[in-house]
């Protein structure tokens, strides 16, 4: 096991309820729709208050937010209004450029997928997916394809789908991502190869064939066979991904061989028993970490969230354990 240093720690007064990487550092978004701009080192350069609870969130020169109260672009600075189209909007993401904004609104038994300008909110490109399942719920993610974005649908025990809309010129082209009732694919670097996690399941596939290069089942903890394989995965340079546990462990999985490799702690959040954890479970002595989900960042940052307030800024490639292999 090792214990990676952070750079940058934070603690906030709220529930880091989701959290989203910019160029120069992440937003998180309270519960209440209260998104706090923090820069590489975690320190607060804007809070903007939303009026409501959000869907999703995204920044370049202004902030705009994704809820069922439309899609709407805030001054990051001041906080005003710069402009909303109206909907019930699922998600947004800026491109990689900042000259192009994603997003995707529920309507019907469609989720319409949109290409807008981002200092006005005005349609370049809308694609329509059928909703699989019914009320899905929707994240976006780019991929390594400057002209595209990765639409993941889920409807919790309904299922999941996932499907990557690229603008070709003339209109769009989607195609689903195999296969169904999975997390949102994470493409590698390059974009020519994703992991797909399933239940106690970790598959590397080929993009676009989506031909399995190679899986690793859960094996489970020695310690207790009920902390399962969580539904996450965090690409590391080298050749590496993380495979958290439900109870927020991190292992490390080399790709080239599909084998668990390492362990995982961040300072200041090791190890230990999940009475310690969760009072109301005395008892239980199961090993465990107040990790709960990590976004990676800028210039190679990953942000991790523990214990629902606390941030903890770290390296990716700190993360992977051959130097030899990181780049």
């Amino acid at each position: 096991m090792r214990t990676i240093t952070p750079t940058a720690t934070a603690t906030l007064t709220e529930r880091a309820f989701f959290a989203r990487g910019w160029r120069a550092g992440w937003l998180v978004v309270s519960e209440r729709g209260v998104v706090t701009v923090l820069d590489r080192d975690l320190t607060t350069t804007a809070v903007v208050d939303t009026g409501g609870p959000l869907q999703d969130a995204t920044l370049t020169e202004t902030l705009v937010c994704a809820s069922d109260r439309g899609l709407v672009a805030h001054d990051v600075e001041t906080g005003e209004l710069r402009w909303q189209a109206e909907g019930t909007f699922l998600a947004c993401r800026h491109t990689a450029d900042g000259r192009g904004l994603w997003a995707a609104a529920l309507d019907g038994a469609k989720v319409w997928v949109t290409l807008r300008a981002p200092d006005t909110g005005a349609i370049h490109l809308a694609v329509a997916i059928d909703d699989p399942f019914g009320g899905s719920a929707a994240e976006l993610s780019l991929h390594a394809d400057a002209r595209a974005v990765v639409v993941w649908l889920a409807a919790g025990q309904d299922g999941q789908a996932a499907f990557f809309v690229r603008e070709d010129g003339a209109g769009a082209i989607t195609t689903e991502i195999a296969p169904r009732d999975r997390s949102s694919p994470v493409f590698v670097t390059a974009g020519d190869s994703y992991l797909s996690v399933g239940d106690d399941l970790l598959e590397y596939r080929i993009w676009p064939s989506g031909e399995i290069l190679d899986e690793l089942e859960w094996a489970g903890e020695d310690d207790d066979p009920d902390d399962h394989g969580g539904r996450a995965a965090v690409y590391l340079p080298g050749g590496f991904a993380t495979w958290p546990s439900a109870y927020g462990r991190l292992h490390v999985v080399d790709l080239t061989a599909m084998v668990v490799v390492d362990e995982l702690v961040l300072a200041g959040h090791p190890l230990q028993p999940l009475e310690t954890l969760h009072p109301l479970l005395a008892g239980e002595r199961t090993p465990a970490t107040d990790f709960e989900y990590a976004e990676p960042g800028p210039d190679g940052l990953v942000l991790t969230v523990h214990a629902r307030t606390e941030l903890v800024a770290s390296r990716l490639a700190d993360w992977s354990p051959d130097e030899s292999r990181v780049r």
